[in-house]
């Protein structure tokens, strides 16, 4: 997965990824075993289509890529802002501390992979 070459729109708990299709962007975000977070944007009425879950075994977050609609992006921006509240108190203290740690990571092998392709 390549992020943008100018910086990626990214929040405390998303990163926005390229996607070559025309009315949709893609996103990357974390989530629990339960799938709150996916509920949650439903409730608020954003269609975000599920591409891809990642998870490991023995980790209580999967990672999340889905499709979202372009004009209701800042509804799943506003969305997900309030996710990390509803996280944070509903017991997972470390949700922001796990996605920042993910984000890192994805961003510096992506520019290794970069820096290996020059």
């Amino acid at each position: 997965m390549k992020t943008r070459k100018n910086l990626p729109e990214k929040g405390d708990n998303y990163l926005q990824l390229i996607c070559r299709r025309p009315f949709r962007d893609l996103y990357l975000f974390v989530d629990v075993e339960d799938f709150c977070a996916v509920q949650y944007l439903a409730n608020r009425g954003v269609r975000a289509k599920v591409h891809r879950i990642f998870s490991k075994e023995g980790w209580d977050y999967l990672n999340i890529i889905c499709f979202v609609p372009k004009r209701q992006a800042e509804e799943f921006r506003a969305a997900m802002e309030d996710t990390a509240r509803h996280f944070l108190l509903n017991g997972h203290g470390d949700y922001l501390d796990v996605c920042r740690d993910m984000f890192a990571l994805i961003e510096r092998n992506v520019h290794n992979r970069r820096t290996k392709k020059q």
